[in-house]
């Protein structure tokens, strides 16, 4: 604020600070909000896939670590893909 050529009266200052916090806390909650629901959402699928896959593995003939190097290769996709369309988004 000191850099501008018209100095602010105190008043202003205060309320264009508090307008940039304002704006700054309501994108980050945006941002975590759909970071947490993500992480939600692939937790989820994970004890889902697992506890399928011990209750069906004898049909599947795959062992458990297969099925584990496979969930994270399918979440490194994800992510990586996701993140990016977040990085896009906002």
């Amino acid at each position: 604020f000191s850099s501008s050529p018209f100095p602010l009266t105190s008043g202003e200052e205060k309320l264009t600070t508090l307008v940039r916090v304002r704006e700054d806390i309501k994108s980050l909650k945006v941002k975590n909000w759909v970071v947490v629901l993500m992480v939600v959402v692939m937790m989820m699928m994970m004890t889902v896939y697992r506890t399928y896959f011990i209750v069906y593995r004898k049909h599947f003939q795959l062992s458990i670590s297969d099925s584990d190097n496979v969930m994270l290769t399918i979440t490194i996709v994800l992510s990586t893909s996701k993140k990016t369309n977040l990085e896009r988004a906002f």
